[in-house]
């Protein structure tokens, strides 16, 4: 259902429209997405083994089993379970893979990777027995993180790039999610798998945006593990000198001293940590003058220092931001959103509501009609999505004691009945006969349990007077002044063709749920 409200103040003061999604588990996104593709397939070139008849089928059972109150998501998924248990009963395989295992698995051992690339990063950083204090590669990580954290902030508050799904559009996420995405090889299936996966590709693509972050985050932890793990492995067995060597600061260890103050000396000097060393050790600390201390300075307190740093910059916000994706995921595992403006959707949706809202329909009509046959009540017929549903009831005018027989128009289940008085164009209405027999009829009907409706079958008439339009007008138009007067609703069928958009218009009006369509 497409509503537009037209704002006086212009389209500046006009309100964003919110587009209509319904939001479900995984799973059953999967079974309405794999529904959709093999329906759409079967309209176009046909799926061995469906026909148009089970989808509505399985959309009538669905209705009827969960009733008017259901959610559009509900109603989706229960009667794409039936199409699919359908499917399944006539030998017709229906499961895609969607989980992208090589992708997970490069995922993982993307993370491994990142681990001992942090084990090994330590004895690039500092080589030999020296952990240098000034080591370059060792605070570009450092900074690398602040500065990833000082972007994702400044996306959240809107002042750098743009969000998708609550995340920055940062370059080296996009390319992953491109990869990722890549690996589900959608392109390589035909018919109706390959529409399935483009589908599920589109409504999946905050996952994998989720996926993909959490993966980074990981990674990033798990460098920032073995980095630290490397750092205690060194402590453990290997005796290590703490000294710094710079070609710019070698005759400036007040800017070493500087520097350590404002990076190391955050670490306030607690538990056997000593204070950071006044200029003159910092300068006899200097790669080149440490064989020369009388009292070599020990790694240890610098390790520690090194490893405290660590965790604070990289591990606990990264195991924080990992948390916050895995958060996401499981949300919207739990919740997709699927998107429901589009014909397919509308449609099934609307018959499913129907559905759940209308019971039997019973046809009250002249035996000769019944006993006839013609085209205009066979192709209704057929139009009519509950085919099990519809009886057949012959009625005649001209007796005054006028009933339905057995209360055929009763809704014991609380669905509305349709009656329709099926009345034939060729005769022309009287008020004693077909009047009479209307307000009999239709005072057996009550409003709040019936749709008492009037069809007047033109089919025939409008083939024998073909060459007379002027009188199959006015005999069509004779009829609907009739009804109008007795207060019933009535609907023109003038052939085989124009009963399919009647029994649309007739049942959405029945059901109290008529479309509101509108032109752009």
């Amino acid at each position: 259902m497409l509503c537009i409200e037209i704002n006086p103040g212009g389209p500046a003061m006009a309100e964003k429209k919110k587009i209509p999604t319904a939001k479900m588990p995984i799973e059953d996104a999967k079974c309405v997405l794999l529904v959709r593709s093999l329906e759409e397939s079967a309209a176009r070139e046909g799926v061995k083994g469906l026909s148009s008849a089970d989808f509505a089928e399985a959309g009538l059972k669905a209705a009827h089993a969960l009733g008017e109150k259901a959610t559009a998501a509900e109603l989706l998924a229960e009667r794409a379970r039936r199409v699919l248990a359908s499917a399944k009963d006539k030998g017709l395989k229906t499961n895609v893979a969607t989980r992208a295992l090589l992708a997970r698995t490069l995922g993982v051992l993307f993370v491994i990777a990142a681990f001992f690339a942090g084990a090994l990063f330590d004895r690039i950083a500092s080589p030999a027995r020296i952990v240098n204090l000034l080591s370059p590669p060792y605070w570009t990580v450092i900074v690398w993180n602040l500065l990833i954290y000082v972007l994702l902030l400044l996306g959240v508050v809107g002042l750098l790039g743009r969000k998708i799904d609550g995340q920055v559009n940062l370059p080296l996420r996009t390319t992953l999610v491109r990869l990722a995405s890549g690996f589900s090889f959608a392109g390589l299936h035909r018919g109706w798998k390959g529409a399935f996966l483009k589908m599920w590709l589109s409504v999946t693509a905050p996952l994998v945006r989720y996926t993909v972050s959490e993966l980074l985050h990981a990674a990033a932890l798990f460098f920032a593990l073995g980095l630290t793990v490397s750092l205690l492995v060194r402590g453990f067995g290997t005796a290590y000198w703490a000294g710094w060597e710079s070609t710019w600061l070698a005759d400036n260890p007040a800017a070493v001293k500087a520097f350590l103050d404002h990076t190391f000396g955050l670490i306030p000097a607690v538990g056997g940590l000593p204070a950071i060393p006044d200029v003159d050790m910092v300068e006899a600390m200097r790669s080149d003058r440490l064989a020369y201390l009388k009292e070599p300075a020990t790694a240890a307190p610098w390790l520690i220092r090194l490893m405290v740093i660590t965790a604070v910059v990289i591990v606990i916000p990264r195991l924080f931001l990992a948390f916050l994706a895995r958060h996401r995921i499981k949300k919207f595992r739990a919740a997709v959103p699927v998107t429901l403006n589009d014909t397919y959707y509308e449609t099934v949706l609307s018959q499913c509501r129907q559905d759940a809202a209308l019971g039997r329909t019973v046809i009250l009509a002249p035996q000769p009609l019944i006993d006839r046959q013609g085209t205009a009540l066979k192709a209704f017929e057929a139009a009519w999505p509950d085919k099990k549903g519809i009886v057949l009831v012959p009625v005649d005018f001209d007796n005054e004691a006028l009933l339905i027989p057995e209360t055929a128009a009763d809704a014991a289940d609380g669905r509305k009945t349709i009656v329709l008085v099926w009345l034939d164009a060729a005769h022309t209405p009287e008020d004693d006969v077909h009047g009479q027999g209307l307000e009999i009829l239709k005072a057996q009907c009550p409003e709040d349990k019936t749709a008492f409706v009037v069809i007047i079958d033109a089919a025939e008439f409008s083939l024998t007077f073909a060459r007379y339009p002027e009188r199959v007008r006015e005999r069509e138009k004779a009829w609907q002044t009739f009804c109008e007067a007795h207060q019933v609703r009535a609907y023109t069928l003038t052939g085989a063709d124009t009963a399919a958009g009647i029994v649309q218009k007739l049942r959405t009006q029945a059901a109290g749920r008529a479309l509101i369509t509108s032109k752009a």
